[in-house]
């Protein structure tokens, strides 16, 4: 209808002089913001939300990791209840590789009070994908704190990544998942390695598999250890880098968990210790 067309016009006027809140107003609070069945992306501004909070959660994450130097609106397609919105947009992600012009549509449902309850982003995320990329590759040959490990970054970025971690006895993270694979190799000293309930003991040599999505930990035994580990994809060192930077170092503490929780969160992790 004319008046779901009128607003979503207003939540591009506010988008373009960065007034968040008067878009969040336009929200139900329910919106679902991209469709939960959407392929995962290594991007922390394309996944799914629900509700008006997760939705802000949106624009924050889009502050930090993407600076569009071109954003227009190329026409506003009236469906009813769907206003259909494409968009020709180009920038550069922070610290990565640039993102070229590029054609994208925005999908906004409307309920019958007049407020958004779906925002869907449509276009090929792989072109923002291989500019994320770009930020990873620059990890590599880093020396990064997790927990209480150390993480000597051998290779970032690509398809795939790979890591080489050391650490005290009794180290090692909380339970949880990611969505990418993780296989282990044991170097020196002994790891238990847990995927979904299943204990595994790496020594030397010896190799552990965490697919993606399964909910795994590892405990560093006697003497400490270290071992490699290589992960799919390049979103594993985007997430150590942001632990190093923004959660204690250290064996996790009760106090320092709702960093840690925060940052998994960015990078697509859950955990039962962060319901």
């Amino acid at each position: 209808m004319a008046d779901n067309v009128k607003t979503t016009i207003s939540i591009y006027e506010a988008f373009g002089r960065g007034d968040v809140p008067a878009i969040l107003e336009q929200l139900a609070d329910d919106v679902e913001w991209e469709r939960p069945e959407a392929r995962e992306t290594g991007l922390p501004y394309l996944k799914a939300r629900r509700g008006r909070d997760e939705a802000a959660g949106f624009f924050a994450d889009l502050v930090a990791d993407l600076e569009l130097t071109h954003f227009e609106p190329l026409a506003f397609c009236d469906g009813g209840d769907t206003v259909a919105v494409p968009v020709a947009h180009a920038g550069r992600i922070v610290g990565g590789g640039e993102v070229p012009m590029t054609d994208e549509v925005h999908l906004w449902r409307f309920g019958p009070d007049g407020k958004v309850t779906g925002f869907q982003h449509v276009f090929d995320f792989a072109v923002h994908e291989q500019a994320m990329a770009a930020r990873a590759a620059g990890l590599s040959g880093a020396t990064l704190h997790a927990v209480g490990d150390t993480i000597e970054v051998r290779r970032a970025g690509g398809a795939f990544e790979m890591f080489e971690l050391s650490g005290p006895e009794g180290s090692g993270p909380p339970p949880h998942a990611h969505p990418w694979d993780e296989a282990y190799v044991g170097r020196t000293g002994q790891v238990e390695v847990t995927v979904d309930g299943v204990a595994t003991i790496v020594g030397p040599g010896q190799t552990a598999m965490a697919p993606a999505g399964a909910l795994h930990t590892y405990r560093i035994l006697d003497g400490g250890a270290s071992f490699h580990v290589i992960t799919s994809g390049a979103r594993a060192s985007l997430f150590f880098a942001d632990l190093d930077a923004n959660a204690d170092h250290g064996i996790p503490t009760p106090a320092a968990l709702p960093a840690i929780a925060e940052v998994a969160r960015r990078h697509g992790l859950s955990s039962p210790l962060f319901a």
